[in-house]
């Protein structure tokens, strides 16, 4: 069937199948459902994973909204903003395109969950610099899941208080403006900016990000040296910079970053001798096995061939590649 907005009497139909907690097979099966169509006041809670309606009660606040994994089209409504009582929200996996502006996300206050990744949607914030979100409270814990997009330019300063934070696979190539200044990043723990087009020089703004557990800028154009304030990360458990253009040695600092389980910096162009830190990273007295390099890939680079003996210390090791 082709891809065409449903006639007012199939989305009766589907109004009528909500109320009675039905399938939604017959009324979703081979068509796209424009998520237009959807009031607000209507939602309380709407799972359509898989296509199939887990549970609907119409109520006017709603906490949850999870429409992932269907075929929806168009753009998304604003009138989502009026969701006052949204925790979590997901619109993973569909064929949503347009622009998500402020209108969408300045009142969804109690936000905790975001997901709209694989979708076509580009970010547009006018001249507003920060949204007045509540993303600060570490309470909330909130997740912003936005990979495999089309957002470009410049990260917005306020996804910057969230805990864990996907950008991967979109066409971000600033990264500057959003890890220096005023921004609060005291919160994020999970950062993945992979696949994008950020280029120049490695910023060197890490100091402030002493909470980060997981770090990956891999797949992007980033040159310049690996920076020493990156040596700050003393939580940091997976360090991913893989193909990109960054040279000089590998940054002394970083034998600091005692909870690294992942270190991967392949396809680069470092120089210089493997470095015996990576060895001496390790604080045995107080071994524990969940802190303990298992991953190390130094490919595709031009190191020094020789290997340092400490890399030998390194009992709990799983993967290593020095191609």
């Amino acid at each position: 069937m082709a891809d065409a907005a449903p006639s007012a009497a199939s989305l009766d139909r589907l109004e009528a199948a909500m109320a009675s907690l039905a399938s939604m097979d017959s009324v979703l099966h081979g068509t796209h459902l424009r998520l237009d169509a959807f009031h607000a006041s209507m939602l309380f809670k709407l799972d359509l994973i898989s296509q199939q309606l887990d549970s609907m009660i119409f109520r006017q606040r709603s906490p949850r909204l999870d429409i992932s994994n269907n075929q929806l089209t168009g753009e998304i409504p604003k009138r989502i903003g009026l969701l006052h009582e949204l925790e979590y929200l997901s619109l993973e996996e569909n064929y949503l395109e347009g622009d998500i502006t402020e209108s969408h996300l300045t009142n969804l206050s109690k936000l905790k969950v975001l997901g709209i990744t694989d979708n076509s949607l580009s970010l547009k914030f006018g001249t507003i610099p920060n949204l007045p979100i509540k993303l600060h409270t570490k309470s909330y814990g909130t997740s912003i899941i936005l990979n495999s997009n089309q957002f470009e330019g410049r990260i917005p300063n306020f996804l910057s208080q969230a805990w864990t934070l996907d950008l991967s696979e979109n066409k971000i190539s600033d990264i500057n403006s959003f890890l220096c200044g005023k921004n609060a990043t005291t919160y994020l723990y999970t950062l993945d900016l992979s696949n994008n087009e950020i280029m120049g020089q490695l910023p060197d703004y890490w100091d402030d990000l002493n909470s980060l557990e997981y770090l990956d800028l891999s797949n992007n154009k980033l040159s310049g040296k690996i920076p020493q304030s990156m040596g700050t990360l003393v939580y940091l458990q997976a360090l991913v910079l893989r193909n990109n253009s960054l040279i000089g040695e590998l940054a002394f600092m970083l034998k600091n970053c005692t909870h690294l389980d992942i270190l991967d910096v392949s396809q680069n162009l470092l120089s210089g001798q493997i470095p015996s830190w990576i060895g001496e990273s390790q604080d045995y007295e107080f071994w524990n096995p969940e802190y303990i390099l298992k991953s190390i890939d130094l490919s595709s680079n031009d190191l020094s061939a020789e290997i340092p003996k400490e890399v030998g210390y390194l009992f709990g090791l799983v993967s290593l590649n020095l191609a």
